[in-house]
């Protein structure tokens, strides 16, 4: 818990410490794996990669923990591997960045209109999240409306 907060607070270098923590004792918690990868795949450690597929391999039902492993698959460059990660999380799960990071991976997979089908669902259900200008502006790229 306190990692989370040191981690929504912006306290990046303390939640780091802390999950540094949490994922040393016997049996780290998978979100605290993949909590530790998302701030690790936000700062461009190389071993972001690695935290979210165990947090994956721990816990492969859980939709945020998909969503963070496809994902950084995807920035990666590894567009096989992470589309289907991102394709299930996104099947799991309405959470307005999860639908968008499936959407850019279908975009990337020249899976364009599949990409455009998902934009205009998410901008028509989701059109105030943090994140939907994004979304508004791939789906413009994509010929959608």
């Amino acid at each position: 818990v306190l990692a989370e907060h040191y981690q929504a607070s912006g306290e990046l270098d303390r939640a780091i410490e802390e999950y540094e923590s949490i994922v040393r004792s016997e049996s780290p918690s998978p979100m605290a794996l993949n909590n530790l990868a998302w701030i690790y795949h936000q700062q461009g450690n190389e071993r972001a990669l690695g935290l979210a597929k165990s947090a994956y391999e721990a816990a492969p039902g859980a939709a945020a923990i998909a969503d963070t492993y496809g994902w950084i698959l995807i920035e990666r460059g590894q567009l096989a591997e992470g589309l289907p990660v991102l394709a299930k999380a996104a099947a799991a799960c309405s959470q307005p960045d999860i639908r968008y990071h499936y959407a850019v991976a279908l975009a990337k997979a020249g899976k364009t209109d599949a990409a455009r089908q998902e934009l205009n669902e998410l901008v028509r259900t989701n059109g105030h999240y943090p994140g939907a200008k994004d979304a508004q502006k791939l789906l413009r790229e994509l010929g959608g409306s």
